[in-house]
């Protein structure tokens, strides 16, 4: 089971490249393994998907014990969903306000919703949790196509970079 539509988004943590990106939806594959399988690290998803992986599963292995073979993925252009790199734990305000928004969600899920990208504001250090596109109360930021508002964030230690 692998929760991104194969090809797209092969590797350890799909939803939250999809989020980065500002997928509009993600999918669920289940899939025969052909030789070894990948080491996984499993992740909580919220209930909406774990009704959908259900409902799929039990389709997968009615089919697997019919003997269905199922649908060869195609190779066409897949994907690899790894781990962020590291520069994008920090928030460069020079980025559109879309990536810096997706940026946040997209840590923000990885972490269960305890953390989020650094950024400076005020001349402060602090992790950012939640990011409105449009007006809300909070501390509006600047970015390079327009503002983003920071309407949840913690400070972070100086000993924490």
């Amino acid at each position: 089971m692998h929760t991104s539509t194969l090809p797209k988004y092969r590797g350890p943590i799909p939803v939250n490249w999809a989020i980065r990106n500002g997928d509009k939806a993600i999918g669920v594959s289940i899939h025969w393994m052909e030789s070894e399988c990948d080491d996984v690290v499993p992740r909580l998803l919220w209930e909406e998907v774990d009704r959908c992986i259900e409902r799929l599963l039990l389709l997968a292995l009615s089919r697997a014990e019919t003997g269905s073979a199922g649908t060869p993925q195609e190779e066409g252009a897949p994907t690899y969903a790894g781990w962020m790199e590291p520069e994008f734990s920090w928030i460069d305000w020079s980025n559109t306000r879309e990536e810096i928004h997706n940026q946040v969600r997209a840590i923000r899920f990885g972490s269960s919703g305890r953390s989020g990208p650094v950024a400076t504001v005020a001349d402060r250090r602090v992790r950012v949790l939640r990011t409105p596109l449009q007006s809300a109360d909070g501390i509006k930021m600047m970015c390079a196509d327009g503002p983003v508002w920071i309407t949840e964030s913690i400070p972070v230690a100086d000993s924490a970079s």
